[in-house]
C-alpha cells in the first residue's frame, strides 16, 4: 500500500489537478466571454465607422432642409405681408365706402332733395324751351333774310 507521504502527495497533488482543472475552466470560460465581447465591440465598431461615413450626406441633407425651410418661412413672411397690405388696402376701401355711404344717405334724408330735384327739372326744362325758342328765332331771321334778298 501507499505511504501517508505517498498519499498526502497524491491528494494534494490531485488537489492542485482539480484545483487547476477549475481554474483552466474559468479561463476558458472568461477568455469565451471576452471573445463574445470582442466580436459585439467589433459590430458596434463598424457600425459606427459605417454612421461615420454616412456623415457628410446627412450633413448635406440636413443644410438643403434648413435651406428649404428659411426659403418656406421667407415665403411665409413674404405671403403674411402681402396679406396684410392687402388688408389695410381693403378696410381702407371699406372706410371710404362707408364714409361716401354716409354721405348718400344725409341727401336721400335731405327733405329739401325732392325740391331741389323740381328746381332742377324745371330749369332744364326752360333751358330746353329757350333753345327751341332760339332756334325758331334763328329760321325766322334766315327765312326773312331769304326773302329780302
Amino acid at each position: 500500500m501507499f505511504s501517508f507521504s505517498t498519499l498526502h502527495l497524491m491528494y494534494c497533488g490531485s488537489f492542485q489537478l482539480g484545483e487547476a482543472t477549475r481554474k483552466l475552466e474559468d479561463l476558458i470560460e472568461e477568455n469565451r466571454d471576452l471573445r463574445k465581447q470582442v466580436r459585439v465591440s467589433e459590430k458596434s465598431l463598424q457600425r459606427i465607422e459605417r454612421d461615420q461615413k454616412n456623415v457628410p450626406m446627412i450633413m448635406r441633407e440636413q443644410s438643403a432642409d434648413l435651406k428649404r425651410l428659411r426659403r418656406n418661412v421667407d415665403e411665409e413672411h413674404k405671403n403674411k405681408e402681402d396679406l396684410e397690405k392687402r388688408n389695410k388696402k381693403m378696410s381702407d376701401e371699406l372706410m371710404r365706402m362707408r364714409d361716401e355711404n354716409r354721405e348718400l344717405k344725409k341727401i336721400i334724408n335731405d327733405k329739401d332733395l325732392n325740391r331741389k330735384q323740381i328746381d332742377v327739372k324745371q330749369i332744364e326744362e326752360s333751358q330746353s324751351k329757350l333753345q327751341d325758342a332760339e332756334k325758331k328765332n334763328e329760321v325766322k331771321i334766315s327765312i326773312q333774310l331769304l326773302v329780302v334778298f
